[in-house]
């Protein structure tokens, strides 16, 4: 969890250990079929994921694969078709901003900002 622009709590899972980039920031959710329809609309941008599942910072640390968490991260059903695009939001980075690396759901109608695939 980390707190941007003083506002927002930010749902970054931390994929591996040591000091190399492993993160990944959750930008949006998908609902499963006929459950929490109120999804669609409540939890795109990573702002608006943490608003929709009340993600705070007592959070922080916490492991998303433990089955007895309070926040937990399963599997995806099926196999999302894979686009690798520009990061979003991320205008001071330099020349990292323009950097392949978001990753998201072609097929999904839910992620925070359309993707605009580079190979």
């Amino acid at each position: 969890m980390y707190l941007i622009y003083g506002i927002h709590q930010m749902l970054n899972c931390v994929c591996g250990p040591g000091s190399d980039a492993n993160a990944v920031l959750i930008r949006s959710v998908e609902p499963v079929p006929d459950s929490l329809p109120w999804l669609h609309s409540t939890a795109r941008g990573p702002g608006n994921v943490c608003k929709a599942f009340g993600v705070k910072a007592s959070h922080n640390r916490a492991d998303l694969c433990d089955p007895q968490g309070e926040l937990i991260v399963l599997p995806r059903r099926g196999r999302p078709r894979i686009e690798r695009g520009p990061r979003v939001g991320v205008d001071y980075a330099g020349k990292w901003a323009a950097e392949p690396l978001r990753f998201c759901d072609a097929d999904s109608p839910h992620v925070s900002r359309p993707a605009q695939s580079q190979k």
